[in-house]
């Protein structure tokens, strides 16, 4: 029974210490190497049982997952009281990715959407090694400025209120539209300043059923990414590069937007052999090497700004410095152009 017991505690012990930040190892360390002694000089009280082998590594794997389970765990929502809503008072939420400034095994799970429990500690340690690296993670600066240009050029054109909402790190869509409520909004304009549609997302961490059954209108923009203004932004920049690049990377799915911004990149006499869009650095990097075109420009198309995925995407891209010379437009980034195009699309849904 007390292997079992110290079979859990180790279990909690581990988990703990893969998603911890770092500033908590002493302590960890600490129970864990006492833990260790108490087990070893109490082992005169009591005789380890071969049969119990089996019980107590299951106990450690249910008290590791148990662990994993509770730290990331979704938070429940709830809404504030909608007595005090006004039909002339209304929101507009910027709403971009945003990652965690410093690490924290919470936010660490924005990245780890799509993996099982069980592999998250694991993940989460890698993710906590690589903010341990950088210090600090400086994503949100970028999203910020243009969140306050639009903010300045919105409220000099109606007195909206105004708030910001991060996909991954605080604060978050539910946040913003519990302030907007709060402060008597019945109308909320989300600005949808990412590369996809959000609608369904943010309905799995909003009941945007229950806000409009209140007589709340939710109205979201299209992707700043499929505006017109937001493609010329992108031809505009690699054309005005100083330098013309025969091969151009561009980094994203086959969408509209990224036939697009090709086209257009023809348009202006790039060869169109040149450019490839695709996601398979190792397929298009062969393609470069078959066609004897050693400088690409790598164009990120679909990142709103330079964090934790970016970084990692960079580093994939050293592997291939030795035979080509890379040029890259890790992420949109900050400009104005980036501003206006937010504000166009905007316009479109503000009646």
């Amino acid at each position: 029974m007390v292997v079992l017991l110290f079979s859990i505690l180790w279990g909690i012990l581990f988990t703990l210490i893969l998603i911890s930040p770092t500033s908590y190892y002493p302590l960890l360390f600490a129970i864990f190497v006492f833990s260790i002694l108490i087990f070893v000089f109490s082992r005169k009280y009591f005789t380890i049982n071969i049969k119990y082998i089996p019980a107590a590594m299951i106990f450690f794997f249910f008290s590791y997952a148990l662990c994993s389970y509770f730290v990331f765990m979704p938070k429940k929502s709830s809404y504030p009281n909608f007595s005090n809503l006004d039909n002339l008072k209304k929101a507009v939420i910027f709403y971009s990715e945003g990652e965690m400034e410093k690490y924290t095994p919470f936010y660490a799970n924005y990245f780890l959407k799509n993996i099982n429990l069980l592999s998250k500690p694991f993940l989460c340690y890698k993710i906590k090694r690589f903010y341990y690296k950088i210090g600090t993670n400086y994503k949100n600066d970028e999203l910020l400025k243009v969140a306050r240009e639009l903010k300045k050029s919105l409220l000099n054109y109606k007195p909206y209120y105004f708030y910001i909402a991060f996909e991954g790190y605080v604060p978050k869509i539910q946040d913003a539209i519990n302030s907007a409520i709060k402060d008597g909004c019945k109308t909320i304009y989300i600005v949808n300043y990412t590369s996809r549609e959000i609608d369904s997302k943010i309905n799995k961490e909003v009941d945007l059923e229950f806000l409009r059954d209140r007589g709340i209108t939710i109205k979201f923009t299209r992707p700043i990414y499929a505006s017109d203004i937001f493609i010329n932004y992108y031809v505009n920049k690699i054309n005005n590069l100083p330098k013309r690049f025969k091969g151009i990377l561009i980094y994203d799915d086959k969408t509209n937007t990224s036939e697009k911004l090709k086209d257009r990149l023809v348009k202006y006499g790039f060869i169109e052999s040149g450019i490839l869009i695709s996601k398979d650095l190792k397929f298009s990097f062969d393609y470069y090497k078959s066609q004897s075109i050693s400088e690409i420009l790598f164009v990120n198309l679909a990142s709103s700004g330079c964090g934790y995925e970016e970084e990692i995407l960079m580093q994939e891209l050293t592997k291939y410095t030795a035979s080509f010379k890379i040029h890259a437009i890790k992420s949109w980034g900050y400009d104005i152009e980036l501003v206006k195009a937010a504000i166009n699309e905007f316009k479109k849904i503000e009646n």
